[in-house]
C-alpha cells in the first residue's frame, strides 16, 4: 500500500513534467525602440522646442534684471566719487539703493517665473514620457498576446549594480524591429492628435 502511496505522487509530478511547457521569452531593446518610434521622436523634439524657448524667455528677461544692477552699481559708483557735492551725493545713494531694491524684487519675481515655466515644462515632459510609455507597453503586450509570448524583457535595462539586466538573447528572441514597425504602423494609421498642452 505505501508502495502505492509513493507510486501515485511521482506519476503524478512526471505527468505535470510532461504537460508543463517553458515560457516563451523575448527581448526588445527599449532605447532602440523609443528611438525608432516616430511618435517619441516627435515628442521629444516639440519639448526640445519647448525648452529652448524657454530659455531664450528667461534669458530676455534677466537682461532687465542685469541693467537693473548695472546702474545701480554706476550710481553706487558716482555716490562714492568724494569730489562731488554731498548733495548729489546723498541723491545718487538713494537712487542707488532705490535700483537695488528694484532688482532685488526683480529677481524675486524672475525666480517665480522661471519656477513657473520649468513646472509647466515638467508637466509637459510627464505627459509625452507617459503617453510614449504607454503606447510601447500596449504594443508590447498586444505582440506578445498574438505570438503567444509570455515574458518580454528590456534588454537594456539595468541592475542596481548597473550591470546588464539581460546577459545574453540569441537573435531570434530579440523583437525589437517588429515592435517598432508596429508601434510605426499604429501610429500612422491613428487620427492626429494634438500633443497636450
Amino acid at each position: 500500500m505505501l508502495r502505492l502511496m509513493l507510486t501515485l505522487p511521482c506519476l503524478a509530478l512526471a505527468t505535470l513534467t510532461a504537460t508543463a511547457q517553458s515560457p516563451r521569452v523575448a527581448v526588445i531593446d527599449f532605447e532602440q525602440v523609443n528611438e525608432g518610434y516616430a511618435k517619441s521622436k516627435a515628442r521629444f523634439a516639440e519639448l526640445k522646442t519647448d525648452e529652448e524657448k524657454i530659455k531664450a524667455e528667461l534669458t530676455k528677461e534677466f537682461e532687465g534684471y542685469k541693467q537693473l544692477i548695472e546702474q545701480a552699481r554706476l550710481l553706487q559708483k558716482q555716490f562714492n566719487d568724494v569730489a562731488s557735492n554731498p548733495a548729489i551725493r546723498e541723491a545718487k545713494l538713494k537712487e542707488a539703493q532705490e535700483l537695488f531694491a528694484k532688482a532685488q524684487t526683480e529677481s524675486r519675481r524672475l525666480q517665480e517665473v522661471k519656477k513657473e515655466k520649468e513646472t509647466a515644462y515638467q508637466k509637459k515632459y510627464g505627459a509625452a514620457t507617459a503617453e510614449v510609455l504607454g503606447d510601447i507597453q500596449a504594443a508590447a503586450t498586444a505582440y506578445a498576446a498574438e505570438k503567444g509570448i509570455d515574458i518580454i524583457f528590456d534588454k537594456s535595462g539595468k541592475t542596481r549594480n548597473a550591470a546588464a539586466l539581460v546577459q545574453f538573447a540569441d537573435a531570434p528572441l530579440d523583437v525589437t524591429a517588429d515592435l517598432v514597425a508596429r508601434l510605426n504602423q499604429r501610429a500612422a494609421a491613428a487620427p492626429a492628435t494634438a500633443p497636450a498642452p
